[in-house]
């Protein structure tokens, strides 16, 4: 009994997931009209009162990535995902509200330390349900294995 009812709510969880994820891809999209209105407001700006509205520009078009990236992460469920998703958050971060060089210094260690930890610590990738990379020697982890 506990079994069925415990994928019930797996299943529901999921479900929930998904819906989440078509809410932000409509985010998403209804938010990439502003894209093309910021175009727009920086062709039409002097060209020396441009850069704080391109980097509104950006900030905004990042936060989409990351909008799209978290929808990724949402359906998928892999590790790389979520890393993917820091990634382009870090990098945000850096390149809108860095202001000093420490700043800088700290999103460019945090950025190395995705990476190392992608490369190293990453199981893989899941084919037909079921994890695998080369180091595993042999070895195969099913998805249903991690869940407990």
């Amino acid at each position: 009994m506990k079994d069925k009812a415990g994928k019930y709510i797996v299943k529901g969880v999921f479900l929930l997931e998904v819906a989440l994820a078509i809410f932000i891809v409509f985010g998403v999209i209804v938010g990439s009209v502003d894209l093309f209105r910021y175009i727009k407001m920086i062709y039409l700006t002097p060209p020396l009162q441009t850069f704080p509205l391109f980097k509104t520009f950006l900030d905004h078009a990042l936060l989409l990535v990351i909008g799209l990236e978290l929808v990724i992460m949402l359906v998928q469920h892999t590790p790389s995902s979520i890393i993917e998703v820091l990634l382009f958050a870090t990098a945000r971060k850096m390149i809108i509200e860095a202001t000093t060089m420490f700043d800088i210094l700290m999103g460019i260690v945090s950025i190395g330390g995705l990476f190392a930890i992608n490369k190293f610590f990453a199981l893989g990738k899941i084919e037909g349900g079921i994890w695998s990379r080369s180091k595993l020697k042999g070895k195969e982890y099913k998805l249903e294995d991690g869940v407990k």
